[in-house]
């Protein structure tokens, strides 16, 4: 295969073919700035001819509307000063190397009207025939760059209503908590036993829908950008400890023992205290939850010269690899089940996820 392709290459019937056909814009400048060669697609996305272009100075040939300013050449007026394609090939000449994927939002005129682009661009030196030029590969990315606009602005206006949501339903949620905990604290001893399993589910199932809410509202701001970080400097493994301890209960319920393994008394960090308990009271929460009685959990911090690396482990039954990187995702579970019939909303790990990387880290 190597060999037919580099026979294919030396072959000018076959570069033409590929040149002339592919989607990207492609135009050869000379060392003034003059285009020297262009391809199908560059006619097509200026919509002119080869004798419109060839020998033409480039923004002229282009319809730049910085360099038609005032019947202008390309680089005599002001704004040409700033143009980013114009410093990309001067630099390319000066330092003969490729500059790719470069970014440029511009007006032009095309067919008469004044029309913005979007347009990322790649330039490389090379030399023919003794003649310094420069190949410049242009895609047009408006239409993309638009709807990822649109798609930025639809996610946003979806975070404020499921945010407006949420808020309006944890009041009554919070109601009926105070009611349910009312009955339970003052009105127990006049209940019988059926009664009382009914309260404590409608309060596991209240306490759950808050839960579940804080959580909703956690991703819509983190999604919208709005997680904020209170970092300050402290001590990681007294962090840890305090997660640890305040787990045990949930463990000791199961008869699961918590274990905490590290070579380091204390380490100091600048991070947010209450966002990395989040993280690591879901990590555990989720291991107490998948892990079966009278087994053991170990919690292991490691530290070297750059990381802290944070470990829980469990003796529970695992995930399946194709299902891990789902995990990750909001409302996303695994198939596996808790042993003792836990809920679990799938937001958790998401939230987890987004706050680790906020503080520049991996999960």
């Amino acid at each position: 295969m190597d060999l037919i392709l580099h026979k294919l290459k030396q072959s000018n019937d076959f570069l033409n073919t590929i040149l002339d056909n592919i989607n990207s814009a492609i135009f050869i400048l000379n060392s003034d700035f003059t285009i020297y060669d262009i391809n199908n697609a560059c006619k097509i996305l200026l919509k002119k001819t080869s004798e419109d272009l060839k020998g033409k100075l480039l923004g002229n040939a282009i319809n730049c509307i910085h360099a038609l300013k005032n019947d202008g050449e390309c680089g005599k007026n002001p704004e040409c000063r700033e143009c980013n394609l114009r410093q990309t090939i001067t630099n390319t000449f000066k330092n003969k190397t490729v500059y790719s994927k470069v970014f440029m939002e511009r007006e032009f005129i095309i067919s008469k009207k004044r029309v913005k682009k979007i347009l990322q661009y790649t330039a490389r030196y090379f030399k023919f025939d003794n003649n310094e030029m420069v190949i410049v590969i242009v895609d047009d990315i408006t239409a993309f760059e638009y709807q990822k606009s649109k798609l930025k602005e639809l996610n946003e206006e979806k975070n404020k209503f499921i945010g407006y949501a949420v808020h309006d339903l944890r009041s009554p949620i919070t109601v009926i908590l105070m009611y349910v905990e009312y009955f339970m604290e003052f009105l127990s001893k006049n209940l019988d036993q059926k009664q009382i399993k009914s309260l404590n589910k409608i309060n596991e199932t209240a306490h759950f829908m808050l839960e579940l809410t804080n959580d909703i509202l956690n991703i819509t701001k983190i999604d919208a950008g709005r997680l904020e970080l209170n970092k300050e400097k402290g001590d990681y493994i007294k962090l840890i400890k305090e997660n640890i301890d305040f787990n045990q209960m949930l463990a000791v319920k199961k008869d699961i023992k918590i274990n905490f393994i590290t070579s380091d008394e204390k380490i100091l960090i600048n991070f947010d205290k209450r966002r990395i308990s989040e993280v690591i009271n879901n990590l555990l929460s989720n291991a107490i939850k998948y892990s079966n009685p009278q087994t053991d959990i170990t919690v292991k911090v490691t530290k070297n010269d750059n990381n802290i690396l944070t470990e829980v482990i469990d003796q529970g039954p695992g995930i399946m690899q194709s299902e891990i990187k789902k995990l990750f995702k909001p409302f996303q579970k695994a198939s596996v089940q808790t042993t003792a019939g836990e809920s679990s909303n799938g937001l958790g790990l998401a939230i987890s996820k987004k706050i680790v990387a906020a503080h520049k880290g991996e999960i």
